[in-house]
């Protein structure tokens, strides 16, 4: 078909479609297939050092892979322990990372603050095993060794639902050979979907251009904005990035340095809750969306793109969308009358702990405006409300990532994060009219 740049498109289509089986060659496990046989070479605290795999037969097995670079998975470690204890008698959860000093350190340190009693296995090509192309990456296993699930999250009701023969709605991951078959279709020179680019046009049904997708790309800039090529696009991205985008005109995630921090919310405020919004996020199954328009670049502002798309998500979702003040909770971090003499910095040369701090960070003649960025966030802002100005010398020794945890060593300093609320612009969107 022809394309008319003055055209208004509009659709929703699924981007990635039914993947059909992956090619057993390529290593990425196939659901309904047998696990491939292997041998664990470098399996720490469990009863035996190196084991094949064959040998959980009996149990549902879980193969969860993770590496020092990954947040999420490091972070997950207290709950896979949790799912551990509650399903001892008919589940081994294995942690699986590559072969690195730095991963055991990580491993061994969270074992022994958190208590963990998961094995942990160090293999070489894990990722080639698997046909990786990111984490988490996680594999279920049934007894008899058959592939139940490749997804990058279980939870409770998921492992119940397998124990309980059912099969329960997870995200689907690929490999990195699906993965690079999906990037080589897509031309980013040309706009998304025309004439073939990122799939077929036949599976569109409604046209400026709204399209469904059941797996996030990431694909966005930091700001809306005309690129090159007269496009502005979005890809694989939920309805909060969406509603922010149309309505602030950036990338909704924003730290201690930015300007928007502690004055807008980045927060999305449903009113009430789009239950299918909701429900999908409970059972696993997220709705990501990909979002393209074209404008003549003449037209191309900040303002005038973002009335374009408040229009758009208008026309296709019926939402009313507006800003307002109000009170919303935030976290001050404050110091008792002896903290600032008990953290003054000593003098020496400027030192924070070098690459990840996941198990501990250590700072010396470090700028005490700049200590909120090393705390742990949930997205709720952290002011600083210590009024101390200088340097400062600090050690945490806990896990970052347990907020519990970084309280109580910020509490031994003298320092704390008590909950309050302050006043910042939200964005609302009524879902119903």
């Amino acid at each position: 078909m022809k394309y008319k740049v003055l055209s208004f498109m509009f659709s929703l289509f699924c981007f990635f479609g039914v993947i059909g089986h992956v090619l057993a060659d390529n290593g990425f496990p196939e659901i309904g297939k047998k696990i491939e046989t292997f041998n664990f070479k470098n399996i720490k605290y469990y009863k035996h050092r190196s084991i094949p795999i064959d040998s959980f037969k009996g149990k549902w097995l879980i193969l969860d892979v993770w590496d020092k670079h990954c947040t999420t998975c490091i972070a997950s470690l207290p709950k896979m322990d949790s799912l551990q204890n509650k399903f001892s008698d008919e589940i081994q959860i294995v942690m699986v990372a590559p072969p690195d000093v730095e991963n055991e350190k990580i491993y061994d340190r969270f074992r022994e603050k958190m208590k963990l009693n998961l094995p942990g296995a160090f293999e070489d090509s894990i990722y080639e095993r698997f046909d990786i192309a990111a984490l988490p990456f996680i594999i279920v296993v049934d007894p008899g060794g058959i592939v139940k699930a490749v997804t990058y999250r279980v939870n409770f009701d998921d492992i119940n639902d397998f124990l309980q023969g059912r099969t329960p709605v997870l995200p689907r991951i690929y490999g990195k050979t699906e993965q690079d078959k999906i990037h080589s279709r897509y031309d980013s020179k040309i706009p998304y979907l025309i004439n073939g680019n990122g799939g077929a046009e036949d599976h569109i049904l409604y046209r400026s251009l709204l399209t469904i997708t059941d797996k996030p790309t990431e694909g966005f800039p930091s700001r809306i904005g005309l690129d090159k090529y007269g496009k502005f696009e979005l890809l694989g991205v939920d309805l909060n990035f969406l509603y922010m985008y149309a309505f602030i005109g950036r990338y909704p995630h924003w730290g201690p340095r930015d300007s928007l921090y502690g004055k807008f919310s980045p927060r999305v405020e449903w009113q009430p809750v789009d239950p299918s919004y909701s429900s999908q996020n409970e059972k696993g199954g997220e709705k990501f969306y990909c979002y393209s328009l074209i404008a003549p670049k003449e037209k191309g502002d900040k303002a005038y793109l973002m009335r374009v798309m408040q229009n758009d998500l208008m026309n296709y979702f019926g939402y009313s969308a507006y800003i307002e003040k109000k009170k919303m909770p935030y976290w001050r971090l404050v110091a008792s009358k002896d903290a600032p003499s008990k953290l003054k910095a000593t003098g020496g040369a400027y030192y924070v702990t070098p690459g990840k701090v996941a198990t501990g960070v250590t700072v010396r003649n470090y700028p005490m405006k700049n200590f909120i960025i090393l705390l742990p966030n949930d997205g709720t802002p952290i002011i600083d409300e210590t009024d101390i100005s200088g340097n400062i010398d600090i050690t945490l020794d806990c896990i970052m990532t347990d907020f519990n945890q970084v309280k109580k060593e910020l509490n031994i300093h003298g320092l704390d994060l008590i909950r309050g609320e302050r006043e910042m612009e939200v964005l609302i969107v009524k879902c119903s009219n």
